[in-house]
This record gives structure tokens, C-alpha cells and sequence, in this order.
């Protein structure tokens, strides 16, 4: 938080590695995109980031394995299959799904 904290300027009072100082930090980023999406013309912020924090995305590229790096359509249909048996979050088996055919987009 403290890189962030810098990164973006803020100007809080707070302590690195402390959790009081991580929702001070974390509460200027949300004020901070708040302000700026209505700026832009958006209602209801708030509902928008809830939507949008609801719904699974999809990964660019694969983030691990012998295929890291490479985009998901060009990651072997067989790896992708395996990966279906794996624990995976959310994102990922929705991602992978998809790039199979499993799932509308």
C-alpha cells in the first residue's frame, strides 16, 4: 500500500504494514475513482463497480505454467482441458471455459 500510496500521491498519515494505514490508503484510491467516474458522467458509480465486481473476466493471457505469457488462444485446446480439472478461481475457469467453447461471451 505504500507504493500505491506514493504512486498516486495521496496525502495520508499512515504507517507501511498496518492495517489501519491499508483502509485509510485503500479509502483515497475509492474516493479518488469515485470522483473521477462522475467526472465522466457516470451514475451511480457504486452500482457499476458492484456490477462489474460480480461478473467473472477473462484473462488476457495465461498468468502461469509452460504457457505463461501466451495468449489463451494460443494455449493448447489439451492444456486448457487439463486445467479444467485443476482448483481454479473464478476468473480462470471462466477464461479457460470459454477459450474451449464451454461458455458464451
Amino acid at each position: 500500500m505504500t507504493y500505491l500510496r506514493y504512486y498516486l500521491g495521496l496525502k495520508i498519515d499512515a504507517k507501511a504494514h498496518d492495517a489501519l494505514g491499508d483502509i485509510l490508503v485503500l479509502e483515497a484510491v475509492f474516493k479518488r475513482m469515485y470522483a473521477k467516474f462522475v467526472s465522466n458522467g457516470m451514475r451511480n458509480p457504486v452500482n457499476q463497480m458492484i456490477k462489474v465486481s460480480n461478473n467473472p473476466i477473462l484473462i488476457p493471457r495465461m498468468p502461469f505454467g509452460k504457457h505463461k505469457g501466451m495468449l489463451f488462444s494460443e494455449v493448447p485446446q489439451d492444456y486448457l482441458e487439463w486445467l479444467l480439472g485443476t482448483e481454479l478461481d473464478e476468473d480462470m475457469a471462466f477464461t479457460v471455459k470459454t477459450n474451449l467453447g464451454n461458455v458464451a461471451c
